[in-house]
């Protein structure tokens, strides 16, 4: 995980909230389901083709936003 996306989960894990848009992500990072507080994230923009299981766990999360998130 890069420098500036290891900076935005340490934030989340302060506020709870994280913002991935436009990063051309295939896969969500692992240490994003380790956010047990995480209240919104947003995937705007990205090329996600399937959300994983481990999603599902983020029992606090509230807000998921995928809008024109490319499947492939």
């Amino acid at each position: 995980m890069g420098g500036a996306m290891s900076k935005r989960v340490e934030r989340a894990e302060k506020t709870g909230v994280i913002a991935l848009r436009d990063e051309g992500l295939t896969e969500l990072p692992a240490k994003l389901f380790q956010i047990k507080s995480l209240r919104v994230c947003d995937l705007t923009n990205n090329k996600l083709k399937k959300l994983p299981a481990p999603l599902g766990r983020l029992s606090m999360l509230l807000t998921l936003t995928l809008t024109l998130t490319q499947a492939g």
